[in-house]
């Protein structure tokens, strides 16, 4: 069962307040390994890895190299992974960012930032330009998806 720490413990969200019974095991995942996903701009994709203070949009682009290539910076998409089957699209102005009108967005491991290089760029031609890499991806992680959810039905 997945227990959400953080509500538990800032909002005293007592659902995730679970008994624990003999036998149970506690798994607290390793953050070291997170990652978000920089596409676009005429640049193929780039992994970044979060650092334990975490990051955010700003230092992912600039990790990823980005802004020394150009790009439509009030048009940034960031594609948002909540669930197996809930997720968030946003269109991101960088430029009020990094003008100080608007915060930094802290990133998320797994989040997918789409830097379109005009500010026509519509959502299909973002995702027909990410697709083929996640699809990679995929074809590599589907295997162990599958295993999970096979014991999970058991």
């Amino acid at each position: 069962m997945p227990v959400d720490i953080y509500e538990l413990l800032t909002k005293a969200d007592q659902s995730q307040n679970i008994w624990l019974k003999s036998g149970d095991t506690i798994f607290i995942p390793d953050n070291r390994n997170q990652t978000v996903f920089v596409f676009g701009a005429g640049k193929s994709g780039t992994i970044v890895p979060l650092t334990p203070q975490g990051m955010n949009i700003l230092q992912a682009i600039a990790t990823a190299g980005l802004q020394e290539i150009g790009y439509h910076s009030q048009y940034v998409h960031l594609i948002r992974s909540l669930s197996p089957t809930k997720g968030q699209l946003a269109v991101v102005d960088v430029d009020a960012m990094i003008e100080g009108n608007a915060m930094p967005l802290q990133l998320c491991d797994g989040d997918i930032i789409y830097i379109p290089k005009s500010g026509l760029t519509s959502w299909n031609e973002a995702i027909s330009e990410i697709l083929p890499t996640l699809q990679a991806f995929g074809a590599i992680l589907n295997p162990f998806v599958q295993l999970k959810y096979l014991f999970k039905n058991d």
